[in-house]
């Protein structure tokens, strides 16, 4: 099966455009990210040594001797400006950073799907995390999947103001479910799927940002998946890294 991995990448960002969740927009530096970035490329080759890695970055004019040292892992490293440099303004000054990864992937989905549609599964994840088990899902009986790994649940809370994806009735519990969007994939023939529910993350964030209803991007993956539930393989898959705001350890 061909297969591509897209590593998702701010290894420059700007502080200066705080998220709406903290006082900034990174807890490191570029060198920490950059490093980081390189342990995530280490950890796919571990698993998947001859496919394709793609690492989008949205630096601005990012060092070369980073970009030549990324090259040791035989990735092709594209920055989102050269894609689309409208977007790209957005995607580093918004201050929900849920519709910055939605947006710069359903922009990076869309000019590029003529070439992405030739691998059989596409495969995002996100630098400054590795992968430490990885079950290898992706064969032929399973090319028109989509791939999470296993929801978390939490108990409700009406604080939240998360009403408009409350499936408590539907569910038989008082559970807000969640898929970690650190690492998820899907078969090409999904790729236009994908590209519409990451333009209904940012028609609901565009909508509530104003209201000042925070939706997380992983509810909201759970949510607008639905309808699509058949097709989704939940998975043992196991992630280990550095939330990138407040530089928390997360291994789930």
């Amino acid at each position: 099966m061909k297969k591509v991995f897209i590593v998702v990448s701010s290894i420059e960002a700007d502080n200066k455009f705080p998220f709406n969740f903290g006082d900034k927009r990174t807890n490191f530096t570029a060198e920490e990210r950059f490093r980081q970035t390189i342990f995530t490329l280490h950890s796919i080759r571990s698993f998947y040594p001859h496919d394709d890695i793609i690492v989008l970055d949205t630096s601005k004019n990012l060092n070369t001797e980073y970009i030549e040292k990324m090259s040791y892992f035989n990735v092709k490293h594209i920055s989102f400006k050269d894609v689309d440099p409208v977007s790209h303004e957005i995607v580093t000054t918004h201050p929900s950073i849920n519709f910055c990864e939605c947006y710069m992937l359903s922009c990076f989905l869309r000019a590029h799907q003529s070439v992405l549609k030739k691998y059989d599964y596409i495969i995002k994840a996100t630098a400054r995390y590795v992968y430490s088990q990885f079950e290898d899902l992706f064969n032929e009986k399973n090319l028109n999947c989509i791939f999470f790994k296993k929801p978390f649940g939490f108990e409700w809370n009406d604080n939240w103001g998360y009403k408009m994806i409350d499936r408590r009735s539907i569910q038989n519990n008082n559970l807000l479910y969640q898929y970690s969007t650190v690492l998820y994939a899907f078969g090409s023939t999904q790729l236009n799927t994908m590209v519409d529910i990451f333009d209904a993350h940012n028609h609901v964030v565009q909508m509530t940002l104003p209201l000042n209803i925070n939706y997380d991007i992983e509810s909201l993956s759970y949510y607008l998946t639905r309808p699509f539930e058949d097709s989704i393989i939940e998975t043992n898959w196991k992630i280990m890294g550095f939330e990138g705001v407040h530089g928390t350890l997360m291994y789930y």
